[in-house]
């Protein structure tokens, strides 16, 4: 089993969508998965 903890942090004041607790998480998630190398095909532009 592999374990990665991470944090976020979101405005109380923002008034986008979603709460800010939500944000806080989603971030979280997106920094534990970038940490173990998830996804990163996503941000390399093509070299041709």
């Amino acid at each position: 089993q592999i374990y990665r903890e991470a944090t976020g942090t979101a405005s109380v004041e923002d008034k986008g969508f979603g709460d800010p607790v939500q944000k806080a998480e989603g971030m979280a998630f997106r920094r534990a998965c970038a940490r173990l190398g998830l996804g990163l095909h996503l941000y390399h532009e093509d070299m041709s």
